[in-house]
């Protein structure tokens, strides 16, 4: 995409006279500009009798995105302002024919199209520079569901799958109410994304606006969490209060895996007091040693609950758009050989369920982008490092269910120091625990 703003001289018959400007960037500001006549956008390729938003092939959610960035934009006074959006949701045709059935099919289609956008929309809206804007930028919109069925096939007959998901599809169009002369602020402004990295970049710039350069004792890291969580408070609304229960817990087990062996295994630290690795310099620990072994591999694997874990980070995500922070207990490096000396000790504790009821590490997540959590890291061992602080990833991957700092199983090999090997500055970390934190800003949704 150009850098240059194309400027519109004027309109002619719904048409920009500027040069430069894509005919679909035409299309989209003469819809909007005149009602009724609507944005059209078509969202295709559920799989069949699926309304899930997620297994949508990535061009078709990245439509979701683009309406919500020309939602939030029309919104928030640049635009001709969108004040109506209706879904109609769409089936191909069952075997036998079952019609109400397929209309059924059809409306959950777009139930979850709208929820989805109306997620979109808030998470944008979010993003924006300043205080956050209430009320939510989706409920400023008037929205209308509707389901067709198989009525109004795309491709009538279709014999393949390709088809066939081109009919599985929801229909998404933008009202928008005219305000004044339409301007074009930028080229290809809606099919453009705005990027995953800009968005985080957004998130913790917003965090180091209002943390300072105050000083935070970093020895430990749940203290160093809760100064980083009182720091912020001041400057969220008094009354904020966010929901503290995250269900039930979701990491279940726990596997060692190659190198591991009978030969190479987890070999604990000293003491808790004063953590020092094992002596890799005494010739038993060379090589049977995970932390010695010089060897590069996944190590333990934590195991989750699928749907624990995916309550759970839709709880952390909605505990967010509160406006409250989430702390996060993380297993790290390539052993559970560093539970908490304290809640290790605790009377009571069945042993075997010390490693996820102790997390070694926690960590202060303070925003999210899609599935990506963005979080502080109070131990200077993750790989974004902005204004005196460090800050990450954790990733939740749904299909491998699971939440860690690997984007996928291909990316969880660490090194003998209990790093990503992909990306040596950042520490691998895999979420044990999550737990609502303090106030932080203003709210764009309840939970």
């Amino acid at each position: 995409m150009s850098a240059r703003s194309v400027q519109c001289a004027g309109s002619k018959a719904g048409k920009c006279d500027c040069q430069g400007c894509s005919q679909g960037e035409h299309e989209l500001r003469s819809a909007a500009a005149s009602a009724p006549t609507p944005l059209r956008v078509n969202v295709n390729g559920f799989t069949r009798y699926s309304n899930a938003v997620r297994s949508l092939p990535p061009s078709e959610q990245r439509k979701i995105e683009s309406i919500a960035r020309f939602v939030v934009t029309s919104l928030n006074g640049r635009r001709p302002r969108v004040d109506r959006i209706e879904l109609v949701g769409h089936a191909d045709t069952d075997t036998p024919r079952r019609p109400a059935f397929e209309k059924q099919v059809s409306v959950e289609r777009a139930q979850q199209v709208r929820a989805a956008l109306a997620s979109a929309i808030n998470r944008v809206a979010a993003s924006l520079p300043g205080p956050a804007q209430l009320p939510p930028f989706s409920s400023r919109i008037d929205w209308g569901i509707y389901g067709a069925g198989a009525a109004r096939l795309v491709v009538p007959h279709a014999r393949t799958e390709s088809d066939r998901a081109r009919n599985r599809r929801v229909e998404i169009a933008v009202y928008g109410r005219p305000v004044g002369r339409v301007r074009i602020a930028r080229r290809n402004e809606f099919v453009a994304e705005t990027s995953e990295a800009d968005m985080v970049e957004s998130i913790i710039q917003e965090f180091l606006n209002r943390i300072g350069d105050a000083d935070i004792d970093r020895k430990n890291c749940f203290a160093a969490g809760t100064k980083v969580i009182e720091l912020l408070r001041p400057g969220a609304p008094k009354k904020l209060s966010c929901s503290p229960n995250f269900g039930a817990p979701f990491a279940m087990s726990k596997k060692y895996l190659a190198p591991f062996s009978d030969k190479i295994r987890c070999c604990p630290q000293e003491n808790c007091l004063s953590p020092t690795r094992v002596d890799c310099t005494v010739k038993a620990n060379s090589v049977a040693c995970g932390h010695c072994s010089g060897t590069d591999g996944p190590y333990l694997i934590v195991g989750y609950h699928p749907g624990s874990l995916s309550n759970a980070v839709e709880r952390a995500k909605c505990v967010l758009d509160q406006g409250c922070v989430v702390r996060a207990g993380v297993l790290s490096g390539i052993c559970d050989d560093k539970p908490d000396c304290g809640c290790a000790k605790r009377k009571g504790m069945p042993p075997n369920e010390v490693w996820r009821m102790c997390p070694e590490h926690w960590l202060v997540i303070i925003g999210y982008v899609g599935d990506k959590f963005v979080f502080w890291d109070s131990a200077g061992v993750s790989n974004l490092w902005r204004g005196g602080h460090e800050f990450g990833l954790l990733h939740y991957n749904r299909s491998e269910n699971r939440l860690t700092t690997g984007a996928d199983l291909s990316k969880m090999d660490v090194n003998p120091r209990g790093r990503h090997t992909f990306d040596t500055k950042q520490w691998r970390y895999q979420v044990l625990q999550l737990q609502t934190g303090g106030r932080y800003k203003p709210a764009v949704r309840s939970c």
